[in-house]
């Protein structure tokens, strides 16, 4: 439903602002703003510890037998010789 309303929308909207003929006819200007005094926030923070270590482990891994097409190929060959 979100996706046929999108498809109906955008192009609408694609087709809206196409039609349309901007032209700037002044300038703009941003505002003058004068900033005095302040002061950032202060925080106390007590971060946790963390203890970092290591143990050695012995791992069983199994063994994976992948044949490339090219090893494919070669083996084929050289069992028609």
């Amino acid at each position: 439903m979100k996706l046929a309303t999108g498809l109906i929308l955008v192009p609408a909207l694609v087709m809206g602002l196409a039609a349309c003929d901007v032209k700037q006819t002044e300038e703009g200007k941003l505002p003058d703003v004068d900033v005095e005094g302040g002061q950032a926030p202060n925080y106390d923070v007590d971060a946790g510890d963390v203890d970092v270590g290591s143990e050695k482990k012995e791992m069983t891994v199994p063994t994976i037998d992948a044949d490339t097409p090219a090893q494919d190929e070669a083996e084929e060959k050289a069992g028609k010789d």
